[in-house]
């Protein structure tokens, strides 16, 4: 029988300092890289100084990686 770690996988979109050889990817650790993907909408930054992606933004795509963690 599988423990619920070994079956309930769930797919992380990562983008910006968490893909790998940037600043914060050692948070990725453990997790099994699944490809190179997009989303669409713009990168923004908010007033507050952290980073989010604006779907309401049409014909612009955010490059990232997806990785498979439980």
């Amino acid at each position: 029988m599988k423990s619920v770690l070994e079956k309930d996988v769930i797919r992380l979109f990562v983008y910006g300092t968490l893909r790998k050889g940037q600043k914060f990817h050692f948070y990725m650790k453990g997790a099994k890289f699944q490809g190179n993907f997009y989303t669409e909408g713009q990168l923004m930054k908010s007033e507050q100084g952290s980073v989010f992606i604006d779907k309401k933004v049409k014909g612009v795509a955010t490059i990232g990686e997806v990785y498979a963690v439980s």
